[in-house]
């Protein structure tokens, strides 16, 4: 698909209604309504697995949508993805071989090639069209990742590709949707991904998870599942979390392998020297020493909340 633009694609079935007001894209959670006013559509269609909207915002620019949920906006994508990698990239002495699940962007294989240590990053997604339309319009995104000489892109079903590759890596990110019956994600969402996930990584080998919303006192939805299906194979999750603007509310993320019993503990100088080391000061926008420590000491109802959850999902 070398050209978006001459492609037949289908309509998606996103949410956008018209009002006195102008033209809203509507994300509806839990009965709740969250809109976002749009400038301009600038892409609307079905791949051969999901529905895919891009939509010019008033508020945080361009916004990739997914099966009608808010992906990654231009204004704060960098928060997410920053999030997401560095804290697994920074607690490895020396991350050579990562492997990312899903992240169709571009902009979480980014984040991984910014570190000179790297030797290869597989990226492995299901939706070739993501990938091509990203090409296209995402640049601000993926900055060139996809042809970084050390970019090896496969696409493939991250079970089959698991369960078929005998390589192992020292972080692998999973970047993929919040788990939504019926929806291409869904299918990793299994105890037999995370076992997969557990022979992949080096015995020093760090995962990072994107898991869901943190914005309520009980966790629910994608972050209770992950902490009972990963948890399965690594043990209790390492929970951070930042807010994100575009999701409306703090969004969690996960770590598991080898990193520091109390890893929101570690002093703000010593990440502040690891990014430095990697030549990263000048490069992130949103994750520093004090940053690290704000995500990884988390608010007292969630930590009260995530303690709730581990005692019902052991209990």
């Amino acid at each position: 698909m070398d050209d978006v633009e001459n492609m037949q694609w289908p309509a998606s079935h996103e949410p956008i209604v018209v009002s006195e007001s102008g033209r809203f894209f509507v994300e509806t959670i839990g009965g709740d309504e969250h809109r976002f006013r749009i400038d301009d559509v600038v892409f609307e269609g079905r791949t051969a697995v999901q529905d895919v909207l891009l939509v010019q915002t008033s508020q945080h620019g361009l916004m990739l949508v997914i099966d009608g949920d808010p992906q990654s906006a231009q204004a704060d994508e960098f928060i997410y993805h920053e999030a997401l990698v560095q804290p697994a990239m920074l607690l490895h002495p020396n991350p050579g071989r990562v492997l990312i699940v899903g992240g169709g962007e571009g902009a979480t294989l980014r984040e991984v090639l910014r570190h000179p240590c790297v030797e290869t990053v597989t990226m492995i997604d299901v939706d070739r069209e993501l990938i091509e339309l990203s090409r296209a319009r995402l640049g601000s995104w993926h900055q060139g990742a996809f042809d970084d000489p050390r970019t090896d892109l496969r696409i493939v079903d991250a079970l089959r590709f698991l369960r078929d590759d005998s390589g192992c890596f020292d972080v692998i990110v999973v970047d993929v949707c919040d788990y939504v019956e019926g929806t291409a994600a869904a299918n990793l969402y299994s105890a037999d991904f995370f076992a997969h996930l557990r022979k992949a990584l080096t015995s020093n080998g760090i995962l990072a998870i994107q898991a869901g919303a943190l914005g309520s006192a009980e966790p629910h939805g994608t972050h209770a599942q992950l902490c009972r299906l990963a948890g399965a194979s690594f043990g209790r999750a390492t929970t951070y979390s930042t807010y994100i603007g575009s999701f409306r509310t703090e969004w969690g993320f996960m770590l598991f392998g080898a990193i520091p019993d109390d890893t929101g503990a570690i002093p703000v100088q010593v990440i502040d020297d690891a990014i430095a080391a990697r030549g990263l000061t000048l490069r992130l926008r949103s994750y520093d020493g004090r940053t690290h420590r704000r995500m990884f000491n988390l608010p007292r109802h969630i930590r009260d909340g995530l303690q709730a959850n581990d005692q019902a999902t052991l209990g």
